[in-house]
């Protein structure tokens, strides 16, 4: 339709390596309809700051001058830059391990069998899990609550449970999002799967 109407088209990209390294074709594969793209630099690939915009010449002067019109330039911009050539050399391939991290975590979340915290694992495709919760049970600033407390005074709870504490946000009071990164290792993961079970337990108990 927009080639036919002669309509510029656009792809917010912001995780398209994501994307790409799931699906396992390269990123241009995904954005060959596209007249221009963007992707971010700081997500899953973990550089700093900064996000690429990607299109024909005239396009991208064009956006430099209303950039600068703007105020978005930045002056000295070489070592920002640095970080996001060297995320695109180094982090591309490494993506898989958050995606491997997100199941581990959304299978441990399912194991569980809890009506009232859910996850599609069909869903759990690259670095990001969605998970519902029947809000009636338990809504989403409470459980935010509960994977984020840590009580040093406690001596009921294994010091691995009780001194681990798990960011989550949410979308909405019936749902929530954990989002895997580089910075997360593997024994990090399993710290969390703990945490996490171990709360959901205790909104099972409650029943």
């Amino acid at each position: 339709f927009v080639k036919e109407k002669n309509i510029p088209l656009h792809m917010d990209g912001a995780r398209i390596f994501n994307a790409a390294v799931h699906l396992g074709v390269p990123v241009s594969r995904i954005a060959e309809h596209c007249d221009s793209v963007t992707f971010c630099l700081s997500k899953g690939l973990g550089a700093p700051i900064g996000a690429v915009l990607l299109g024909n010449k005239i396009f991208i002067e064009k956006c430099r001058r209303i950039r600068k019109s703007l105020g978005g330039s930045m002056r000295q911009a070489g070592i920002v830059a640095a970080a996001g050539v060297y995320a695109l050399d180094n982090c591309v391939e490494r993506l898989a391990v958050d995606h491997k991290h997100a199941k581990k975590i959304a299978n441990a979340i399912h194991q569980m069998a809890s009506p009232d915290v859910t996850v599609n694992l069909e869903k759990v495709d690259t670095n990001i899990i969605i998970v519902k919760l029947n809000e009636k049970k338990i809504n989403s600033p409470e459980l935010y609550d509960m994977l984020l407390k840590v009580d040093t005074e406690a001596d009921d709870i294994p010091n691995e449970i009780n001194l681990t504490s798990v960011r989550i946000s949410y979308l909405y009071k019936g749902c929530v999002r954990f989002v895997l990164h580089k910075d997360i290792s593997e024994e990090d993961v399993d710290m969390a799967i703990k945490k996490i079970k171990y709360v959901i337990g205790k909104i099972i108990s409650s029943d």
